[in-house]
């Protein structure tokens, strides 16, 4: 494999980048590709950051493969995880409720980071994942400096034309006996879905055809090999006067890894997680000409670099929230990585 891969990754096939023209690392860089000629005929296919700075490669075209053309099954091995302790996160998370009970927030996304020394390569822990998991909107990136390996169920944002789609995720549970009925009758997570979903739609109506935007699937309960998740959908018109750039920039970072009211919850967080978040909580995805893009929530997202491994976990906070269950969330959304050990 070359040392520069692109690839968008769907369950079983993979999307290559093909004949990169350039690297972007800005969003002037980024605009300036967008709105000239070339970017009817190629492609963009990257990462946006959780604070917006960008990396992408500009390619001509796609290709499909077998995604078993991609990975590698051969062994590797991963040193134990170091993570953020039950006590610190209660610490942490206590913080956060004293925002909450005042009313300054509603819900929040608190996020932490697991490291670990590994000799495994991008490709093995791609394997690895959509071995365990196989999720839809998947990638690799692979530089000379930094491997990302994403593994993300969720859909942060996909433009077809002229429709704009979203498809936020809130409530997780293994996927073990009896835990669907505990997520489909959840009331904590049934609200805190809701809550997200309110922001996402305030998000869409800030650019949205007016009365545009409507809730097609309110609730929905999704499974993976190892977890249910609950996601709505929700869908908006783009007027022609709104690029699908400026839709991409006003929705990330997306309304599910942040919290209600949106802003706010934003800044709180900022300043009570250890660790910046990087690319985790931003996207990755691709940009096709003026009217077509498609991109994920970047969690269940794992970056490599120099043999240090680091993955993020973590999950929606509410003043009703417990906290050792809400621990439990984060390691079981670790697990795929805990199995390697």
């Amino acid at each position: 494999m070359p040392s520069t891969i692109f690839a968008l990754v769907d369950n079983h096939r993979a999307w290559l980048g093909i004949g990169l023209q350039r690297i972007i690392t800005s969003w002037l860089e980024l605009e300036r590709w967008f709105y000239g000629n070339t970017a009817a005929r190629q492609i963009a296919i990257g990462y946006i950051r959780y604070d917006q700075t960008v990396y992408f490669g500009i390619f001509q075209k796609l290709q499909s493969i077998l995604l078993r053309q991609l990975t590698d099954a051969s062994p590797f091995w991963i040193e134990p995880l170091r993570g953020e302790s039950l006590n610190v996160y209660a610490e942490k998370i206590a913080k956060l409720k004293r925002h909450l009970a005042i009313g300054d927030i509603y819900q929040a996304n608190y996020c932490y980071r697991f490291s670990a020394h590994t000799n495994a390569t991008a490709n093995q822990l791609l394997y690895w994942f959509t071995q365990k998991q196989p999720t839809p909107y998947g990638a690799l990136i692979s530089t000379p400096t930094v491997q990302v390996i994403s593994n993300s169920p969720e859909l942060g944002l996909r433009i077809t034309g002229s429709v704009i789609e979203t498809r936020p995720m809130k409530g997780t549970q293994p996927r073990k006996k009896n835990m669907y009925r505990a997520l489909l009758t959840s009331a904590k997570d049934k609200a805190e879905l809701d809550m997200i979903t309110d922001v996402a739609r305030n998000d869409l109506a800030q650019f949205a055809v007016p009365g545009s935007v409507s809730v097609k699937r309110r609730r929905q309960i999704v499974g993976y090999n190892t977890i249910w998740q609950a996601q709505s959908i929700i869908q908006a018109r783009r007027p022609k006067h709104i690029d699908s750039l400026a839709v991409i920039q006003a929705m990330i970072p997306f309304a599910s890894v942040t919290g209600a009211p949106k802003l706010r919850a934003v800044k709180i967080l900022k300043n009570l997680e250890t660790h910046p978040r990087g690319l985790y909580c931003g996207a990755i995805g691709y940009i096709a000409g003026k009217n077509k893009a498609e991109f994920n929530v970047a969690i269940r997202t794992a970056t490599l670099q120099h043999g240090q491994l680091q993955y993020y976990v973590g999950g929606g906070i509410t003043l009703d929230s417990d906290i050792n269950q809400e621990y439990q969330e984060t390691v079981d959304k670790a697990a795929i990585l805990l199995a390697c050990q």
